[in-house]
């Protein structure tokens, strides 16, 4: 058995849930979470904390939202339908988290970019944060950051094109998924590491670890 997110949580994403599971089962789509049946462990930690009351133990998921029990695993099996495999809320991936966002010891540090209104929608910026070289980019009104190079050609992302949830190298055509980092084919065949966003009083700020020694990854 597990806990599912329903419908309140859409376009929501309050993430205190994320901060109280204690196993990281709960993951980030475009415009909700979802926790993952296989990796749930039941303990309920979750619900309560919940700002919107959209979690609910599986057998206790109110009639009119049924269908959200089947696409919590849905998600993550074929992460580009809607809820219940319907068109309403299309495009949904799965948000990679990295590896030192769930194993590291501290809560990471969020550090200030630059106003949101100073970057434009299907655009980047390369920005250095404590030596991290990053490319900060804003695509289909989401910001995301990740690191500013190419994971084939080694040559800085943020030089080149950003549209429709993807950035394109500028060098040899390689292109990643500005949520998880996956390039979509060759010649790039490595994902780039990615960074948690957020907009905090009109500002961008990019989620560092808690302690760095200036350099780059993920």
């Amino acid at each position: 058995m597990t806990y599912v997110i329903a419908e309140p949580c859409i376009d929501v994403l309050d993430r205190a849930c994320v901060e109280e599971c204690p196993v990281d089962c709960i993951y980030e789509g475009d415009r909700a979470l979802y926790i993952h049946p296989d990796e749930c462990v039941d303990c309920g930690a979750c619900e309560p904390v919940c700002p919107v009351e959209a979690i609910f133990y599986e057998d206790d998921v109110p009639a009119q939202w049924s269908a959200f029990t089947a696409d919590n695993a849905v998600f993550f099996t074929d992460p580009l339908l809607g809820p219940a495999g319907t068109a309403e809320f299309p495009r949904r991936r799965r948000q990679a988290r990295p590896d030192w966002v769930r194993h590291s010891a501290g809560d990471p540090r969020w550090v200030p970019v630059c106003p949101l209104s100073e970057l434009a929608d299907d655009s980047a910026m390369h920005v250095d944060l404590d030596g991290y070289p990053l490319c900060v980019t804003r695509s289909l009104g989401k910001v995301h950051a990740l690191l500013d190079e190419c994971s084939h050609g080694q040559v800085a992302l943020s030089d080149g094109d950003v549209e429709d949830g993807y950035v394109e190298c500028w060098l040899h055509g390689s292109r990643f998924d500005l949520i998880t980092g996956v390039p979509t084919g060759p010649p790039a065949t490595t994902p780039v590491p990615v960074y948690p966003t957020r907009i905090s009083g009109g500002s961008i700020e990019v989620a560092l670890p808690a302690s760095t020694s200036g350099t780059k990854g993920g």
